[in-house]
């Protein structure tokens, strides 16, 4: 009995020690599988994720290189708004709005061959309180500074009802107020500088408001007035020849 189980202890300390010189082999072979290309098979448990071996290495590789690419493309965008920026504001006009006039208004050009430019206007049987409203653009081309000049200029016979008519005049691209008053009294002109040391067109958009106060009188009414809206640049050395 006694050699029986013997035996059996030498058996069962042969299988441990070959268990553990198996178990000693594979964890070699997994710590150095990056030096053998033909164990690439084996497979490496972290964070209760299996991965293939060295891929962690080649997933960080990947995400620098996405993060780079990244950063790069953020830096030329952002370098392409600043030159688009840069060019967009040397072209642009303090006042004026590029590209294009608003939607609606009444479009006038002044350039070399036409340095002045009006639009009749006319107004009749007006009520207290009530008011019209006239929008126009006024493209100028010009290379170098100009001064774009506006009056509204009152045709004679119909000073009646300029003694009470009001007349507001607003650059729409900037809310600037040139003139609210009496038509009549209107400064002659006002004016809007144009600055530009190139080849520009200006859009400058006037809004043009007359209107009656409530306390006008009764002699007034059926009136009617008429005149012109004037635009004028003269430094016509500065102004460019009409393009489309």
């Amino acid at each position: 009995m006694e050699e029986k189980t013997r035996r059996k202890l030498k058996i069962a300390i042969i299988i441990l020690a070959i268990l553990l010189v198996i178990s000693l082999l594979l964890l070699f072979l997994i710590h150095n599988c990056d030096r053998f290309p033909a164990l690439h098979f084996l497979a490496i448990i972290k964070d209760n994720i299996i991965k293939p071996a060295g891929s962690g290495t080649a997933s960080q590789t990947t995400e620098t290189q996405t993060e780079t690419q990244t950063q790069t493309q953020t830096q030329t965008q952002t370098q392409t708004q600043t030159q688009t920026e840069t060019t967009t504001t040397t072209a642009t006009t303090p006042g004026t709005i590029p590209g294009g006039p608003d939607t609606g208004a009444t479009t006038l050009s002044l350039y070399n061959r036409n340095a002045d430019d009006n639009i009749p206007f006319k107004v009749v049987n007006m009520f207290p309180g009530d008011r019209e409203t006239h929008n126009y653009c006024i493209r100028v081309f010009h290379n170098g500074t100009v001064i774009l000049r506006f009056h509204a200029d009152i045709r004679a016979g119909y000073e009646k009802l300029a003694e009470v008519l009001c007349c507001r005049v607003v650059l729409s691209g900037s809310g600037e107020v040139l003139y609210d008053g009496l038509m009549r009294d209107m400064p002659n002109p006002l004016t809007h500088p144009l600055y530009s040391n190139a080849k520009t067109t200006s859009y400058v958009d006037y809004e043009i408001t007359v209107y009656l106060k409530t306390s006008v009188g009764n002699e007034y009414m059926n009136q009617r007035l008429v005149a012109d809206f004037r635009w004028w640049v003269e430094e016509k050395g500065n102004l460019d020849k009409k393009s489309r």
